[in-house]
């Protein structure tokens, strides 16, 4: 795991990491595109490809911290042109932002929701 500078205000905190390691299960991939090498350039596509479970169309990815995650998106396949939506579950993903799936803060600090919003969302967890 790489560990980077991060900004939290205008500290900087040198031990967050700036690669987080996740399991994704792919949703709605078709059968007969769950190979290995696709299973891996989708890894790819998303960050730093680590390993994977091809039985359970699961990848083991690094993402980058600040980048907002890909919950969904085609895939394309080289043979034929085709492409299929898939669905991304990222496993033991707990506190995120739900309105731009940044990893670096929550919805209630979503920096373009109002005060007011915030204080309903913050009562509402």
């Amino acid at each position: 795991m790489d560990a980077g500078p991060a900004e939290i205000g205008t500290i900087t905190a040198v031990s967050f990491p700036s690669e987080i390691p996740f399991w994704i299960k792919i949703n709605d991939l078709p059968t007969h595109f769950g190979t290995y090498n696709n299973l891996k350039a989708i890894g790819s596509s998303l960050g730093r490809y680590l390993d994977q479970d091809t039985k359970e169309r699961r990848i083991q990815v690094g993402l980058q911290a600040y980048k907002p995650l890909v919950m969904k998106d085609y895939v394309h396949f080289k043979t034929g042109g085709e492409k299929a939506p898939v669905e991304f579950d990222y496993e033991h993903l707990e506190k995120h932002c739900f309105v731009c799936f940044a990893l670096t803060y929550e919805e209630k600090d979503y920096p373009k929701v109002s005060k007011d919003k915030r204080s309903s969302l913050q009562a509402w967890r």
